[in-house]
């Protein structure tokens, strides 16, 4: 089959986290509110997500990591859910009006004509691969984050050296899978 290579629009909204609707930017857009919004608003997401990916996603700042691992616990006892459901399960939770914001913010996205989040009108497979993309770039980020702090420690510990070293090579083939895809 043909290989997905996003489109110059799709590219710079995969690299900077960028959604505008109308010419005006979505506030706190960042690569995990826009997979908020499609795990809270796709129930066939769960399906997509590794252990690795939930692991990243149960780390990232609040309330949007608290909101990852609520997902992820419901996702285990109930499996997959409509955004109806998930909103049931939200009522009296903190995280309520934070999933709450980011399905309006989906919701109005998909609505909007011309909107750069069109997400929602693609097919599943389409949608599946840009959260895959959007993935491997914060494992990437994670990576080099990760890297700085092993490569400070390896003054004083040996064995951050080789933390380091093996934190590079995975990084570097995830750079290299995406280069191959692009071709």
């Amino acid at each position: 089959g043909r290989k997905w290579t996003p489109t110059d629009r799709e590219d710079e909204r995969l690299r900077t986290g960028a959604v505008t609707l109308g010419g005006q930017a979505v506030p706190h857009n960042t690569r995990a509110d826009f997979l908020a919004r499609i795990l809270l608003s796709h129930p066939q997401a769960p399906e997509w997500l590794t252990s690795e990916d939930l692991h990243l996603l149960a780390k990232q700042p609040e309330p949007l990591g608290g909101l990852f691992r609520w997902l992820d616990a419901q996702w285990h006892e109930h499996g997959a859910q409509t955004w109806a459901q998930l909103q049931a399960g939200l009522q009296d939770q903190p995280l309520a009006d934070t999933a709450n914001r980011l399905v309006q913010q989906a919701m109005l996205l998909h609505a909007s004509p011309g909107s750069d989040e069109s997400i929602a009108n693609n097919p599943p497979q389409d949608t599946q691969r840009e959260v895959q993309e959007v993935l491997r770039r914060m494992h990437i980020d994670d990576l080099m984050a990760r890297e700085s702090h092993a490569m400070a420690e390896a003054s004083s510990n040996p064995e951050a050296l080789q933390t380091y070293r093996t934190l590079h090579e995975r990084r570097v083939a995830l750079q290299q899978a995406a280069q191959s895809t692009k071709l």
